[in-house]
């Protein structure tokens, strides 16, 4: 639509730069993401060439990119480790540079998987309700042994209430 060939490329390049610059003042983008976002409206030149401005500008950092967002979905979405790297990865995020993120916000699985199962497991909760909760925290990327783990010492906490 976009990639008419009787534009003179330097407008489309510079529509593309105050796209990018207009999504990335809604929000922080990885590169990989504001890329495809651009490429749905733009030739792939004028894509690349905004992104690549944008980088030189420091308005797109991939590397504060992961620790916001590796935050957000520690602490808001009560994600595992390995669930925040799978998105940052799905959003374009190199797998050493999400793995580095992850490490910087420092989280205990154990304790994040036990803190979701005493908030989701009900006193005196029978084996359908446990698995349930083990279906939610393994959706959220925790390994079987942490939510094992979470549920057997949630559930014995229980009992004496």
């Amino acid at each position: 639509m976009f990639a008419r060939n009787d534009k003179p490329l330097s407008s489309d390049k510079n529509k593309a730069y105050d796209a990018a610059l207009s999504f990335l003042d809604r929000r922080d983008h990885s590169r990989e993401e504001l890329k495809n976002k651009l490429s749905e409206k733009f030739t792939p030149d004028a894509a690349g060439y905004a992104v690549e401005k944008c980088l030189q500008m420091g308005y797109v950092d991939d590397g504060r990119y992961a620790r916001d967002y590796a935050r957000y979905l520690s602490e808001r979405k009560r994600l595992a480790p390995r669930g925040i790297i799978s998105k940052l990865i799905s959003r374009g995020i190199e797998p050493g540079t999400a793995r580095e993120a992850v490490d910087e916000i420092g989280i205990d699985e154990g304790a994040a998987a036990l803190e979701i199962a005493r908030e989701l497991l009900d006193p005196g909760a029978d084996d359908k309700e446990k698995r349930r909760v083990a279906r939610r925290l393994t959706s959220k990327g925790y390994s079987a042994s942490s939510v094992s783990d979470a549920i057997r010492i949630a559930s014995e906490e229980d009992t004496w209430i």
